[in-house]
């Protein structure tokens, strides 16, 4: 059975649906509020796991790349001929790795918009559940 590889466009898809769903967030009610809570904290997680996927698929690519530019001659004068070469593999991994990193990126970016989602409904969590007035004892 081949294995196929995940392509930064198959990322960006999959970041592109964890999105959607960030967008779909509302509450009117201190439950509710909570409940978005605990699912912005699986999207956070599930985004966590897709950019250590990202970070596994870009070391892969960088290792197969070190291992074409390892394969230079010994000889020193066919090294000199190899140097082009060993650039235009450098430029090709970078070329490749690029995607990947814009994708990466963008996973960082929303989870930090997502981090400050959450501080917000703390925030509105704190303001709306009722309090009981200072110096009344607790039942």
């Amino acid at each position: 059975m081949a294995i196929q590889e995940t392509t930064a466009q198959d990322y960006a898809a999959n970041l592109t649906s964890i999105r959607a769903i960030l967008n779909e967030y509302s509450w009117c009610t201190v439950e509710e509020a909570r409940s978005c809570l605990i699912d912005m904290g699986l999207r956070q997680r599930e985004l966590r796991t897709l950019k250590g996927a990202i970070q596994l698929s870009m070391q892969q690519i960088r290792s197969d790349y070190t291992a074409k530019r390892g394969k230079a001659p010994v000889n020193p004068i066919a090294a000199i001929v190899h140097v082009g070469e060993r650039e235009k593999l450098r430029q090709e991994e970078a070329r490749l790795l690029e995607p990947y990193e814009r994708v990466a990126r963008q996973v960082d970016e929303t989870i930090r918009a997502i981090e400050r989602v959450r501080l917000t409904i703390h925030h509105w969590i704190v303001a709306n559940t009722p309090r009981k007035p200072w110096g009344v004892p607790m039942a």
